[in-house]
């Protein structure tokens, strides 16, 4: 077995399960269907351990207009392009996201992303050059219980469950690390020692993930 120094390695069912928390005011509906889809439960885990993080939170909203899907532009691509730029002018954008699918084959998407102020105009104009769309959202997250809710009302929407997030949202190598050590003893790290990895340099990251666990560490990078 793997050596885990402290109890509190370990993820607690409250941790690192709140559908339960944030669903209960929604409705019975919402609540049994969050239950039964194993995608929604993992949407909100991973969502918050990305809040605990920590920094400025803002909501994007990017819509596709007619001339977009009279053209048949592929909103991924798009989002893509889009993302290239946000790197190339902007030090920090981690997200997660979630995909609108609406009638007509129109789709829009809703992204909770951390870093510095963008202008609603710039983004527009940008997203208005690849997508044909210039209608954008941005504003910023003041209750993120309330847009945890606004996001997972589209997945809930979509049935499909799926959402998309950056490779930094929390740390690169998290997901797969957690599950390592959920195989080796049990349970999941929890969230506030996800928090505290997510918050080191890598390297010393990389040596209090050994310290916590060396097995889950073997043969990582």
């Amino acid at each position: 077995k793997a050596l885990i120094p402290h109890r509190d390695f370990f993820c607690r069912p409250v941790t690192c399960d709140p559908v339960g928390n944030i669903l209960a005011e929604t409705g019975n509906i919402l609540v049994y269907y969050a239950k039964s889809c194993r995608q929604i439960r993992r949407f909100y885990l991973r969502y918050f351990i990305g809040v605990d993080v920590g920094g400025q939170l803002r909501l994007l909203t990017l819509t596709s207009s007619d001339e977009a899907v009279r053209l048949g532009i592929d909103i991924r691509r798009s989002w893509k392009a889009l993302i290239m730029r946000m790197k190339r002018r902007f030090e920090e954008f981690e997200f997660i996201g979630v995909k609108e699918e609406k009638r007509g084959n129109r789709k829009h998407l809703h992204v909770a992303f951390r870093g510095e102020y963008i202008k609603q105009a710039w983004v527009s104009e940008i997203w208005n050059d690849i997508h044909k769309s210039p209608i954008v959202d941005i504003r910023y997250i003041r209750k993120v219980k309330d847009c945890a809710r606004y996001l997972v009302k589209y997945l809930v929407k979509a049935k499909s469950g799926r959402y998309w997030m950056s490779y930094n949202w929390v740390f690169k190598g998290w997901v797969n690390w957690s599950q390592r050590v959920k195989r080796l003893v049990g349970r999941y790290p929890s969230r506030s020692i996800i928090r505290v990895l997510a918050r080191l340099e890598r390297e010393k990251r990389k040596e209090a993930m050994w310290f916590l666990c060396p097995q889950a560490m073997m043969g990582s990078p």
